[in-house]
């Protein structure tokens, strides 16, 4: 990634942060539109795992400049979600929800430039967490 695409992503996360539990929400509605099969994943609250997923991400996206220092934690991430029944053909599906809901969230702010950010970003984790896998 370069500097100034981590500097879009933790600027555009600083914007999401105070509503990030309802984007967490939107998310997990566009997933299991777009992958009904990994409904079943999720049995508990889902409140509770959308917390959880916007806190990693926030977690991950303010180290964006220090990554080497948490790949390890990225790579179990993985290894957990495995465990969990999470195939790593859901992850491009994962991804694809994610921007969407930032997009949307973002609306008149979103652009092209961010857009690539947030698929670099992604594509970092998503890499780490298969490696993990």
């Amino acid at each position: 990634m370069t500097q100034r695409q981590i500097q879009l992503v933790q600027q555009s996360w600083l914007q999401v942060k105070p509503v990030a539990e309802q984007a967490g929400m939107i998310f997990y509605e566009k997933l299991f539109i777009e992958a009904p099969g990994v409904k079943h994943l999720f049995k508990n609250d889902l409140n509770g795992q959308a917390d959880k997923l916007t806190r990693m991400l926030g977690y991950i996206v303010m180290r964006l400049n220090y990554l080497d220092d948490i790949v390890a934690e990225i790579e179990a991430l993985g290894k957990r979600h495995k465990a969990y029944g999470a195939a790593p053909e859901y992850y491009d599906v994962v991804g694809n929800c994610l921007v969407a809901t930032l997009r949307d969230g973002l609306a008149g702010k979103w652009n092209n430039e961010l857009q690539d950010a947030w698929v670099t970003a992604f594509g970092i984790l998503k890499s780490a967490m298969l490696k993990g896998y």
